[in-house]
């Protein structure tokens, strides 16, 4: 690659370091305020739909007593032996208890949604929010925007005799194509 006339080093450098700030720009960008808000609702509907109380087994008759939808949840366990120099004893415990999140997602879900869509609008960005497509696309391209500067900066260090950047691009480096290196 022949150097554009007039580029230096440096000067390519604070246009790859620019690049590397808009990559972390749009890398750290919330998402749009729908993309969270059908998130919350979606989890909420699949709580509804695996928590809903079933009341047909007591209508049948086949249960004795109205039974309510259960989860498992499970915790530490710490004691100790009354014994001295003994170990602490460490380990878990799982029950089986009433699913009341089910429960007040199948009771007023819809509410829950709305309050949840009334506390994202509050808060949320759009204006400088991105959904994952723009952000993939935008990652892409400023991926292959600072791939080829980091091509440019070689070639003027190749024609100047030069240094290469810290962290430089082995690709650029070595006039190659191909996926980028791990980070």
């Amino acid at each position: 690659m022949i150097p554009p006339a007039g580029a230096t080093a440096e000067g390519v450098d604070e246009q790859i370091r620019q690049l590397q700030a808009d990559l972390h720009k749009v890398r750290s960008a919330d998402e749009h305020s729908s993309t969270t808000k059908a998130r919350y609702a979606a989890m909420i509907r699949q709580r509804v739909a695996a928590s809903a109380p079933r009341t047909d087994p007591a209508l049948a008759g086949v249960a004795a007593e109205a039974t309510l939808p259960t989860i498992t949840v499970r915790g530490e366990l710490h004691g100790h032996v009354a014994m001295e120099g003994a170990p602490m004893v460490v380990g878990f415990v799982q029950v089986r208890v009433i699913d009341a999140f089910g429960l007040q997602c199948w009771h007023s879900g819809e509410a829950m949604i709305a309050a949840f869509n009334r506390d994202i609008d509050e808060v949320a960005d759009d204006s400088n929010a991105m959904d994952p497509e723009e952000q993939a696309e935008a990652e892409a391209r400023l991926l292959t925007s600072i791939l080829e500067m980091e091509r440019v900066h070689c070639a003027v260090v190749e024609a100047s005799g030069g240094e290469y950047r810290d962290h430089a691009d082995p690709r650029a480096v070595l006039g190659i194509d191909g996926p980028p290196p791990r980070e």
